[in-house]
């Protein structure tokens, strides 16, 4: 600041384009703007600063002759303009700031109503419940299954999850649990354990504050930083890839794992199509993904094949089964101890209403550590019931991981899960083939006929 204010004491005597009552009005802004840096309020110096100038900008026209404005005064005026802009931090300028104030603003707004709807809501089940005992099954349950579809959809798609911290998406998913575990008794018949449950999540809600958290709010701004000086598309991608790495690395929560998923691509058809038919159809809004990067500067020349029909192979790969089984397959970017390493996961469940049925799953992740080797997770998941095997081949592996396996133990509680137990397998099993003695050849070539033999594995 103090070159800033160097600066402008010397454009301010080669300004002859102001008259001495706006030269005066300016050093005491000038002036002013000092004694609040020397108080520690340096928001408030800049803010002193623009202000003034704007101003006295404005001003200008008016306060002079237009026709003995010469042509080098104003270049002169706007470059005083120019330079004292260009030597402030951007993120000190007051569109950014006001952009960001105005979005949480409107973020907060969004998450009270959609609490208060949410209540509402849970208190309706509450009443039909006590009324109707044995035909609440027909009118709360269906009620009840909206009120958990919009707690979900709320933590993957709602503004306000890009900006809660990790407390409140973990209540939410922990409130999404209890009331799967609420439409369950309630289809037993357990009224009052159902009631008591619905009762307990509706007063948590009621009870949570929205508070953003530091991280996500210095992504978005670095985002619209990046969008307001028109970076080009390939930084643009860059950019959103690496931040949303580095927000996943440092609260690895739900929503940031699946923001990384959009920004690589692998949801690039769903988010056009659920854009297409929605009312805005703003297409505009959407992340500037990888995948629709690289299908932009496909020129038919190849360029960009290999990455493109990897994540195209990893999203046909992920894909409904005609029994009724889902399966997904992805190979992610990571950061291991600052390196990136691809981790492959594999998630094998039952469909249930085009979702993955996390209550009864499968799910294995496969990385290398330069120290360890590979190692496999292997988690399944069993009427919310979950065994863990942590798999690898190297010596003294399972004293190395049983304090980190027991604070995942503790992690995965916290959203509604119970740990059966958490096992360690060697990853690579060396299994010796069968021996097929002389007595077990003759028996299976004496079944054998003229039409051949049948032989059964």
């Amino acid at each position: 600041m103090n070159e800033v204010f160097q600066k402008l004491s010397t454009l301010l005597d080669q300004a002859t384009s102001l008259n001495e009552k706006q030269q005066q009005t300016f050093a005491n802004s000038l002036a002013k703007a000092e004694e609040l840096v020397h108080g520690g309020k340096e928001l408030g110096a800049r803010q002193e600063l623009m202000q003034s100038l704007i101003k006295i900008n404005n001003e200008i026209p008016v306060s002079q002759n237009l026709n003995s404005i010469t042509q080098v005064d104003q270049a002169e005026a706007y470059q005083m303009q120019e330079e004292l802009i260009a030597s402030l931090p951007i993120q000190s300028k007051n569109f950014i700031v006001e952009t960001v104030s105005k979005k949480l603003s409107q973020v907060a707004i969004d998450f009270k109503n959609f609490k208060n709807d949410i209540s509402r809501s849970l208190q309706t089940v509450e009443q039909l419940v006590q009324q109707f005992k044995s035909r609440s099954t027909i009118t709360a349950k269906p009620m009840l299954e909206t009120v958990i579809q919009k707690l979900d959809q709320a933590i993957l798609r709602s503004d306000f999850m890009l900006y809660a911290d990790m407390r409140t998406e973990k209540k939410m998913l922990t409130a999404s649990a209890q009331l799967a575990e609420a439409k369950k008794l309630l289809s037993k018949g357990d009224f009052s354990g159902a009631t008591k449950i619905v009762s307990e999540v509706r007063t948590v809600l009621d009870k949570m504050i929205f508070k953003p958290s530091d991280v996500r709010v210095k992504h978005f701004v670095s985002l619209e930083l990046g969008n307001l000086e028109n970076l080009p598309a390939s930084k643009q991608v860059t950019q959103n890839l690496e931040m949303s790495m580095n927000a996943l690395k440092q609260e690895p929560m739900a929503r940031n794992a699946y923001e990384y998923l959009r920004n690589l691509g692998l949801t690039h058809e769903a988010d056009h199509a659920q854009a297409l038919v929605s009312r805005d159809r703003n297409q505009e809004s959407l992340p500037q993904s990888l995948k629709s990067f690289l299908l932009k500067m496909n020129d038919g020349e190849g360029k960009a094949d290999g990455v493109l029909n990897s994540i195209t192979g990893q999203q046909l790969l992920s894909k409904n089964d005609p029994s009724g089984l889902q399966s997904l397959m992805f190979t992610l970017p990571l950061l291991l101890q600052e390196k990136l390493e691809n981790v492959k996961v594999f998630v094998n469940s039952k469909n249930q209403n085009e979702k993955i049925d996390w209550e009864n799953c499968s799910l294995f992740f496969l990385f290398e550590t330069k120290k360890l080797g590979e190692v496999g997770i292997s988690l399944t998941s069993t009427d919310r019931t979950l065994s863990v095997k942590i798999k690898n081949d190297q010596q003294g592996f399972q004293e190395k991981m049983e304090p980190l396996a027991e604070l995942a133990k503790e992690r995965l509680s916290d959203i509604g899960y119970n740990i059966a137990g958490i096992k360690f397998e060697p990853l690579n099993t060396n299994e010796k083939p069968e021996t097929v003695t002389p007595s077990a050849q003759q028996t299976q070539l004496s079944k054998m006929t003229e039409k051949g033999y049948d032989f059964s594995v």
